[in-house]
């Protein structure tokens, strides 16, 4: 499949052409989670056609997770 960068780009074309379809379906609501270490989420937030916010957040169950949420729509 290539490089990593080559990896990276994929996964953020897919992420952009994910949340652009769910705005479409009239999701208001998009995020994406992530137990582990945020650095791909925060390199995907910086290089997506839409704005994030990241945070470590509680779950409901116990433990925390690392969330991307988004901001607003384009």
């Amino acid at each position: 499949w290539g490089t990593t960068s080559d990896d990276l780009d994929r996964g953020l074309k897919a992420l952009d052409t994910s949340v652009q379809h769910a705005i479409g379906l009239g999701y208001k609501e998009v995020w994406v989670c992530r137990e582990e270490n945020p650095k791909i989420l925060q390199y995907l937030s910086k290089q997506s056609n839409y704005n994030w916010d990241i945070q470590y957040e509680k779950l409901y169950y116990g433990g925390y997770q690392y969330v991307m949420r988004l901001i607003e729509s384009l």
